[in-house]
């Protein structure tokens, strides 16, 4: 009984995909021009989708950012400038305030007693002779 069970379950079974495959190809032979004309509809619906965006984009979203940016232009530029201006300041200042903290060291009399005595020091003006021998 077991060839039997076997054989019979293989003819089934190529019944059954020979029954799937004609049942496809009907369908598919019989659908054809409605499943042409879905694919080119949809080929057609992607390119008006894609003009029609295009079209926006160029006839209301770059016009009305050409417009906001006519319109705002001085102030971009004005806080622009500021925005300069004011590094530009605050770094001088922080420049100016460094020299200070120097000079005001240097300054100190602690600094001028040590720069007094650095240049007391006397210089030679003569160099040994045995300096130039070797």
């Amino acid at each position: 009984m077991f060839w039997g069970d076997t054989i019979r379950a293989a003819i089934e079974t190529v019944v059954n995909a020979g029954i799937g495959f004609f049942t496809f190809y009907e369908v598919l032979w019989g659908n054809i021009i409605s499943i042409g004309s879905a694919a080119i509809d949809s080929v057609l619906l992607s390119f008006e989708t894609m003009r029609a965006e295009l079209e926006h984009l160029l006839t209301v979203a770059l016009p009305a950012y050409a417009t906001w940016f006519t319109e705002n232009f001085y102030s971009i530029m004005r806080d622009g400038l500021d925005a300069v201006l004011t590094i530009v300041i605050n770094v001088g200042e922080k420049i100016r305030e460094a020299f200070a903290a120097i000079w005001d060291f240097i300054s100190r009399e602690t600094w001028g007693q040590r720069r007094s005595y650095f240049w007391s020091i006397p210089i030679r003006k003569k160099i040994s002779e045995s300096h130039f021998a070797r």
